[in-house]
C-alpha cells in the first residue's frame, strides 16, 4: 500500500479516536487541503521516496498467541531515523564486507534497508512479530536504490534471544528491542556464541536503556558513543 494512503488512513483513525466522527466529518470539508499536505509529507518521507512501509503506523490483525508472546517480550515498533542510523554506522571503522549485519528485533526492516547501503557480506533480520516480519519482507522486495551495496538478505521470524548466530564476523544491531529479562537472555546468548566460536563482533545499540546489562556481562568494551547510541566490540 502506498505510503500516502497508509498515512491518510492513520490520520483518519487518530482523528476519529480523539475528536469523534462528527468533528472528523466537519474537518473533512477541508479534505483537499489535508490530502495535499499529507501527500507532500509522504513524498518527502523515507517511505514515500522508496515505496516502502516502515513508519510506526498501527499493526492490524496482530492477535493470538504469537501477538501475546510478542507483547510480553517487549514487542513494540519504532523506526530509526535514517540520518541517525547512517551517522552512527559510519563512525565504526570496519571493513563492512568482512561482516554480517544482523538486526535483532528487525520490525518492518528500516534498519535492514539502510544497512544495505553499506557493503556488508549479508544482512539478516530477526523479528518475533509475524505481521512485522511479513511487512519487512515486502519492503525488501520494494527497496531499490542506485547506491545499494548489499542485496544478500535473509529474514527470519523467530525469537531473537535464541536465534543461532552465523559463523564469521558479526555486526549486531538493536534498537531497545525488549524488556530486561529478554535482554539478559539475548546478551547471554551472544556471549555463549562467542565462547563457542570466537570471532570479531560489534554491537550498535540505539536508545540504550539497558546498556548496563551488556556491560555487566563483561565480554565487550565500549568503543564509541553518541547522544543516543553506544557501540561495543568484543574483547578477547
Amino acid at each position: 500500500m502506498p505510503a500516502f494512503v497508509i498515512r491518510v488512513r492513520h490520520k483518519l483513525r487518530q482523528s476519529i479516536e480523539h475528536r469523534g466522527k462528527a468533528a472528523t466529518l466537519a474537518r473533512a470539508l477541508l479534505a483537499p487541503y489535508y490530502l495535499l499536505r499529507e501527500y507532500l509529507r509522504a513524498r518527502r518521507s523515507f517511505d514515500g521516496r522508496h515505496g516502502v512501509d516502515t513508519d510506526p503506523t498501527p499493526i492490524s490483525g496482530q492477535r493470538g498467541s504469537d501477538w501475546t508472546e510478542w507483547v510480553i517480550r517487549g514487542g513494540g515498533y519504532a523506526p530509526v531515523s535514517p540520518e541517525y542510523f547512517v551517522s552512527a554506522l559510519e563512525k565504526v571503522n570496519i571493513s563492512y564486507s568482512d561482516f554480517t549485519f544482523i538486526d535483532l528485533g528487525s520490525g518492518k526492516g528500516r534498519a535492514l534497508l539502510l544497512a544495505s547501503e553499506f557493503p556488508f557480506r549479508e544482512i539478516i533480520g530477526v523479528e518475533l512479530g509475524p505481521e512485522l516480519h511479513a511487512i519487512a519482507k515486502q519492503n525488501i522486495r520494494n527497496y531499490k536504490t542506485p547506491t545499494q551495496k548489499c542485496k544478500q538478505f535473509k529474514l527470519v521470524c523467530a525469537d531473537f534471544t535464541s536465534f543461532p548466530l552465523p559463523v564469521g564476523n558479526l555486526f549486531l544491531y538493536f534498537f531497545n528491542p525488549c524488556h530486561e529479562p529478554e535482554m539478559r537472555k539475548l546478551v547471554a546468548h551472544i556471549r555463549m556464541s562467542l565462547q563457542t566460536d570466537p570471532r570479531e563482533v560489534y554491537i550498535l545499540y540505539i536508545n540504550p536503556l539497558l546498556s548496563r546489562v551488556i556491560e555487566e556481562a563483561n565480554f565487550v568494551q565500549k568503543i564509541t558513543a553518541g547522544p543516543r547510541y553506544l557501540v561495543y566490540k568484543n574483547v578477547a
